[in-house]
């Protein structure tokens, strides 16, 4: 069992004593990616976090794929503007 560290904190009561787990076929794709996208383009994997405080089921990224999806959605506000 993998306790959080004290910068996260629970978003329904601002406790800190998470517990990190994973949900299957948890992942979290962007508006913008269509349904037929290429394989490429995987969704971002989600950890899920229950905080015993509360009893509140979060979901969050890990560090790795937020800062991918910062670089997609960058990329894709790029090529937009290009557009235009």
């Amino acid at each position: 069992m993998s306790i959080a560290s004290p910068q996260r904190k629970c978003l329904a009561c601002q406790g800190e004593y998470l517990v990190y787990g994973y949900q299957l076929r948890s992942a979290f794709i962007p508006n913008g990616r269509g349904a037929m996208s290429p394989i490429s383009e995987t969704p971002y994997s989600l950890f899920t976090y229950v905080c015993l405080d509360c009893g509140e089921v979060g979901h969050a990224l890990d560090k790795e794929s937020l800062l991918a999806l910062r670089e997609e959605i960058a990329e894709r506000n790029k090529l937009s503007s290009d557009d235009v």
